[in-house]
């Protein structure tokens, strides 16, 4: 075009390589980002989980162990529910939001003579699996991982495997490349679309199973 610019001339197509090479290096940045973060807070992390054991779930462990699972009358519940309070709201920040709301439910429960027996089942399950897991995380004698991963409810089992397979693919990427590139002979870009079909599939499927009740 005389006096302007040619469009026809202009390339505007971004090749489908391009696009690839630049989520490629996304993905790259990302998963740098995720190790040196999750390095950098690991003693952070530690000191906190030392903090709920001692403060939060050793003690609602030992008022209820001999009770775990088992029924109990209206008296029991309420001594149980009122000594659980006390040691919640002064670790507010360190027990984990689903055992505030459980013993909220419990403690309304058997003031208006509902049926608080399945709320403290839930209490039970959800105190009993964090101690073990915090036990376990900070190297106390505990159970095996596969004893306390048969002991979980279905949500908390798929939580945890989607929660291992965030964590191997985007710790795994360059290994996993070069696997794929010597026996399966797929391209690069072949590997990094199936690469992100896997990634999205197990963000969703994590965003999922956390908006699903236990």
């Amino acid at each position: 075009m005389k006096g302007g610019v040619d469009l026809d001339n202009v390339n505007f197509v971004i090749k489908s390589d391009d696009i690839l090479k630049i989520i490629s290096i996304l993905i790259t940045a990302f998963t740098t980002y995720f190790v040196t973060k999750y390095t950098t807070n690991r003693p952070r992390a530690f000191e906190i989980k030392q903090l709920q054991l001692k403060n939060v779930y050793l003690p609602i462990y030992k008022l209820i162990r001999f009770d775990l699972n088992k029924e109990i009358s209206k008296s029991t519940a309420l001594e149980y529910a009122t000594k659980i309070k006390p040691i919640l709201m002064d670790n507010f920040e360190l027990a984990f939001p689903q055992l505030h709301t459980l013993n909220d439910l419990f403690m309304d429960a058997i003031r208006d003579d509902e049926d608080y027996q399945e709320i403290f089942y839930k209490i039970c399950y959800q105190v009993n699996l964090d101690y073990v897991i915090l036990k376990k995380y900070l190297g106390y004698p505990s159970e095996s991982s596969f004893s306390i991963f048969k002991r979980m409810n279905k949500k908390d089992k798929l939580k945890s495997i989607l929660g291992w397979a965030f964590i191997i693919q985007i710790t795994s990427m360059v290994p996993l490349l070069i696997i794929v590139e010597k026996y399966l002979n797929l391209s690069f870009n072949q590997f990094l679309l199936v690469y992100l079909v896997v990634f999205f599939l197990i963000t969703y499927s994590g965003m999922r199973i956390n908006q699903r009740k236990s």
